[in-house]
């Protein structure tokens, strides 16, 4: 019983967590449909870079990513790695540019 209850506590915020990243990941996708809809290729695009870090990295993720971005005519990221290379050392964000410039 005691083992259970243990198990439940700690899995607990861990099935939270897997849910709140699925649900992040549906809204993301009916945000991009919405925006590709209308045209938007800039909330598209946001959209997708919020579906690229709900998703794990798996390649049905990575296919998925690509299709999105495809549609919304940014090929040239398509083919590239799911996975964002990492900072110089002492390098800063731009807080400045778009999201998927960053």
């Amino acid at each position: 019983m005691r083992g259970a209850l243990l198990i439940a506590v700690l899995l607990g915020p861990v099935a939270l967590a897997c849910a709140s990243s699925e649900e992040t990941a549906e809204q993301a996708r009916a945000e991009i449909q919405q925006a590709l809809e209308h045209g938007n290729r800039t909330r598209a695009l946001a959209a997708i870079d919020e579906l690229r870090d709900a998703l794990p990295e798996t390649p049905e993720a990575l296919l998925e990513v690509s299709r999105f971005l495809v549609q919304a005519g940014d090929s040239p990221r398509a083919g590239g790695s799911s996975r964002r290379p990492a900072p110089l050392p002492g390098a800063r964000r731009r807080e400045d540019r778009p999201r998927y410039l960053r």
